[in-house]
């Protein structure tokens, strides 16, 4: 993405372009979930809403985390589908969204976001849900609750275009939250996890606001009319923040689990 023209210092107007990354780790992802959903295909561990068959592959099952202590399903869930429906728009989902957020985040960022996002979602299904759920779409909200908060901060910077991109998102945001809410009037055995996907879009917007990218425009060197982009996010913001995160997941967790019992 280009940001809109700036005024240099002699009246003229420079475009620059915003440093980009390479999308491996979204192919990376994708494949991965793959390999796991052909593993059930093959194995007939899939066709919720008969939970039996998933358990165990990891899935977030309420009673085996609180009963059982499998803290790990928090974790695991991400990676397991329950149908072929689920999976596809899934997997369709993380390839246009993790596409654009590795792009402009980088493979680290977007890695933070990515889990700390499903594991959140999950937590969040685990407090409010209570029942069983399986799936990344807790992770891609995370990642589509980063793009916005990219977005609207640099939304001076990217002008028309990023204020276009972030109403797009937001409307895509709004219409799945909305069916995810809807589903839950319809009499049938599979509901949306909504607290799975509010816990991960959560996650997604409080960790990219502080360590997202953002740019300002610096003169380089003493050229009046060259320019670059400068992200002034720190480096130490990058993992201080995730582990305060984490610190706060740890303790909803303890706090769920003893309250729950």
């Amino acid at each position: 993405m280009q940001r809109e023209p700036t005024p240099s210092s002699e009246g003229r107007q420079v475009r620059l372009s915003l440093p980009i990354t390479r999308p491996r780790l979204t192919y990376v992802l994708l494949g991965a979930i793959t390999l796991v959903f052909v593993a059930q295909l093959v194995l007939l561990q899939q066709n919720y809403p008969n939970p039996e068959p998933i358990t165990p592959w990891g899935a977030m099952i309420f009673e085996r985390i609180l009963d059982y202590g499998e803290y790990y399903r928090l974790f695991t869930s991400m990676f397991i589908h329950l149908n072929e429906t689920h999976f596809f728009s899934n997997a369709l989902a993380l390839y246009f969204v993790g596409r654009a957020v590795e792009t402009y985040f980088g493979r680290g960022r977007m890695a933070i976001i990515y889990f700390l996002g499903g594991i959140s979602g999950s937590l969040a299904s685990f407090m409010f849900s209570r029942g069983a759920s399986a799936g990344a779409s807790g992770a891609i909200f995370a990642l589509i609750g980063a793009e916005l908060a990219f977005l609207w901060l640099n939304r001076q910077l990217l002008g028309a275009q990023g204020r276009a991109w972030f109403q797009q998102t937001l409307v895509i945001a709004g219409l799945n939250l909305f069916v995810g809410l809807a589903s839950t009037a319809v009499p049938t055995a599979v509901h949306i996890d909504n607290w799975g996907h509010i816990g991960g879009f959560f996650a997604g917007l409080v960790l990219a606001w502080f360590i997202a990218p953002q740019y300002e425009i610096k003169a380089e060197g003493n050229t009046p009319d060259h320019f670059r982009l400068v992200d002034r996010t720190s480096v130490t913001m990058t993992w201080r923040v995730p582990a305060i995160y984490m610190a706060g997941m740890l303790a909803a967790l303890i706090y769920s689990v003893l309250n729950l019992r």
